[in-house]
């Protein structure tokens, strides 16, 4: 491929296995920031209220609910 558009894709493709090498270098993939765990000193929702406004099955009711929160945040 000696023509000029093999040699700018080849040069392209060549940049761009570079960029993602970097990346990878880098750590920009890595998931050390990810964390599921609670964090200190935010608040907590430690209760949890669901009232119906209606009692029948078959009635369109709506829910009211309630949620207890601790912690300061």
């Amino acid at each position: 491929m000696n023509t000029k558009i093999g040699t700018t894709f080849g040069l392209a493709l060549l940049m761009a296995i570079a960029v993602i090498a970097t990346m990878f270098a880098l750590g920009m993939f890595s998931t050390t920031e990810v964390r599921a765990d609670a964090v200190d000193g935010l608040s907590n929702v430690h209760g949890v209220d669901f009232t119906p406004s209606s009692t029948n099955v078959n009635a369109k009711a709506s829910w009211a609910i309630t949620f207890g929160v601790s912690g300061s945040g």
